[in-house]
């Protein structure tokens, strides 16, 4: 999968810009992707994108 850079945060930076990012997180539907020693460890998504994962998790279940 292909990461644009723009979706890198470190984790220092996120912990600087924590309020501002999940702000731009909610309105955008955009991802995070949070680095540590330049390893991806986490994810951070809107909660509507979260849901919408869940939803489609639950279509996919069914059908197996």
């Amino acid at each position: 999968m292909m990461i644009e850079t723009k979706q890198m945060m470190s984790i220092t930076q996120l912990q600087k810009e924590l309020t501002k990012t999940v702000r731009n997180l909610s309105g955008s539907g955009e991802t995070v992707f949070v680095l540590k020693n330049n390893n991806v460890e986490a994810v951070l998504m809107s909660y509507n994108e979260y849901e919408r994962l869940k939803e489609i998790e639950k279509l996919y279940k069914r059908k197996s």
